[in-house]
């Protein structure tokens, strides 16, 4: 199990079924939903925000 301190959160990134923690050293893959981090972390400040690209538009 690791413990992050949300101070050293960066951002959070969905890839699939996991999300990705960005943090000051590390990059860390979870299992896990960005809805449970936003109910885990209502105490702070949680923004989530989707950007969608399309690839043909993108080359």
């Amino acid at each position: 199990m690791i413990f992050v301190s949300c101070d050293d959160i960066y951002y959070l990134e969905k890839q699939g079924r996991f999300v990705q923690i960005h943090t000051r050293n590390q990059k860390i893959t979870i299992r896990e939903t960005l809805k449970t981090f936003e109910e885990r972390l209502k105490t702070g400040f949680f923004s989530l925000t989707q950007v969608l690209s399309d690839q043909h538009q993108a080359d």
